[in-house]
């Protein structure tokens, strides 16, 4: 599962390429790490791992800098993958990106 986090009129992603030129992307794909606590219902979600594309992933591309949020906590009732991605989908619209689910 990852998101892919998709930049708005509102919100731009930037990150900076290899030469030190700062950009614009239309859209990254971001991988979480989670961890649940011991309360049942507390969840802390981390996304080091952004990629230009899913399928930048796939082919074994660096992952980039970028300026987004690079974490997330909350509380959700079932402390699940889904749960934490679903979160970070809130948290980040509430930032102003677009988010989509990529299962």
């Amino acid at each position: 599962m990852g998101l892919k986090i998709n930049a708005t009129k509102e919100k731009t992603i930037k990150y900076m390429d290899l030469s030190g030129k700062v950009q614009e992307l239309e859209s990254v794909y971001a991988r979480i790490e989670w961890a649940a606590r011991p309360n049942g219902t507390t969840v802390e979600g981390a996304f080091p791992y952004v990629y230009l594309s899913k399928e930048a992933m796939k082919l074994g591309a660096s992952i980039i800098q970028t300026d987004i949020p690079t974490s997330v906590s909350g509380e959700v009732l079932i402390q699940d993958n889904e749960a934490v991605h679903e979160l970070a989908k809130i948290k980040l619209e509430e930032e102003g990106y677009l988010v989509e689910i990529d299962l």
